[in-house]
């Protein structure tokens, strides 16, 4: 018969934990990394008015005013922490959910729950935490300052976090030993970590098709954040017709975590991803890393970092993880990169021979003319079409 219990309050759930790796930091890849010989060395490009100590702050606070209303604001009812068990076609709207001992809301083996316009903070667990339960939207929400990840998804299909906005969570969003699932239009702001947590969305083992994180935006304030990667997908896998897809995601700020930066792939394995039409500005030690696994597909990014004391490297590929199984076939084409590592020098790209074969454009980096960083106050022109008939992300 299943429930649906408002107002119960429950003790902490544990976030099912990706396999802790201590050997991360030894694993990053190395200083002074060589450029690839064919490609020209760029200067860092000029920065905005407001100086270079400041640029992510002045540049996140001209993003954040673009960030869409979410929550319920003065529309909300107050509830106590919410739990659905056991049940399918549940709708909930604009109910707000505020110092639960543990997880504001819960959803365990139900099937085809709608979570619209959700108000959740404070939250000694997970903002909403989806067990073992399939075709679940979770659509608008306002999820902020919870102990764990604001969205916890554990064992589930087909599920969906529409827009919304997650701030100063360990981290936005965790997904483990999932399928279908797909992130789009969501604010992502200040992971405080620690680590392993401090991603603005996690893939922990999730594989099969239809997954994909897109149109998301990843703001990392400096003195606000304590993040590691901005999107990591750790031994994740799609398949050859329907790639994991992480496309059109607009991310700002990073470090000085020396492990930590942009988009991370082939984390101890996993394979078929495709990475595109990306924007990342100073986001950490990396850009966009191939840590391993094979099929990876890197097209049409923009990167670009100046030099901070964590910088290192645009984009690499690199087989970082002995135990993460086989590292080739992946291809890097028509991106563009401006990166600076730490003593200045540009370093836009790195391709170990540990990962053959793999493609690298020859045309990778472009002049920094055209990569200023405030390229990330644009949405990506492969999102403009979202809902559409003619959405380039409708391809599962």
């Amino acid at each position: 018969m299943g429930v649906v219990a408002m107002g119960e309050d429950r003790e902490d759930d544990r976030e099912p934990d990706a396999e802790k790796d201590p050997e991360r930091e030894r694993r990053r890849p190395p200083r002074g990394l060589p450029a690839v010989a064919a490609l020209v060395l760029l200067a860092v490009c000029a920065v905005p008015a407001r100086g270079e100590a400041d640029r992510v702050t002045a540049l996140s606070e001209a993003l954040m005013r673009e960030r869409p209303a979410s929550g319920c604001g003065d529309a909300c009812t107050r509830s106590g922490p919410i739990v659905v068990e056991g049940r399918e076609d549940v709708v909930l709207r604009n109910l707000r959910v505020e110092g639960a001992q543990g997880d504001c809301v819960v959803v365990r083996a139900s099937a085809r729950v709608v979570l619209e316009g959700l108000s959740l903070a404070g939250c000694g667990g997970a903002g909403v935490r989806i067990e073992n339960a399939r075709a679940v939207v979770l659509r608008g929400l306002a999820v902020a300052d919870t102990g764990q990840s604001g969205i916890v998804v554990d064992g589930s299909t087909d599920v969906r976090v529409e827009g919304g906005s997650i701030e100063r969570s360990a981290s936005g969003i965790y997904a483990h030993r999932s399928r279908g699932v797909v992130v789009r239009g969501t604010w992502l702001v200040d992971a405080q970590g620690p680590a392993p947590r401090g991603q603005g969305v996690q893939l922990d083992k999730v594989a099969g098709p239809g997954n994909e994180i897109a149109c998301t935006v990843v703001v990392s304030r400096p003195g606000r954040a304590a993040p590691e990667d901005a999107i990591n997908l750790f031994r994740s896998e799609g398949t050859p017709a329907s790639p994991i897809r992480v496309a059109g995601n607009r991310i700002l700020g990073g470090g000085p975590s020396p492990s930590g930066g942009g988009i991370l792939v082939g984390d101890h394995g996993g394979g078929h991803v495709q990475v595109e039409g990306n924007v990342l500005v100073d986001p950490g030690q990396y850009g966009i890393g191939v840590a391993g696994g094979t099929h990876a597909t890197v097209v049409d990014n923009i990167v670009v970092a100046r030099a901070r004391p964590f910088t290192n490297v645009g984009i690499y590929v690199w087989k970082a993880a002995e135990d993460g199984g086989p590292c080739g076939h992946h291809l890097l084409a028509g991106n563009r990169v401006a990166y600076a590592r730490a003593d200045g020098a540009a370093n836009p790209l790195w391709v170990a021979d540990t990962c053959a074969p793999t493609r690298a454009d020859a045309a990778l980096v472009e002049g920094p003319a055209d990569l200023d960083p405030r390229l990330v106050l644009d949405e990506p022109a492969l999102c403009a079409a979202i809902g559409r008939r003619d959405d380039p992300l409708n391809r599962h």
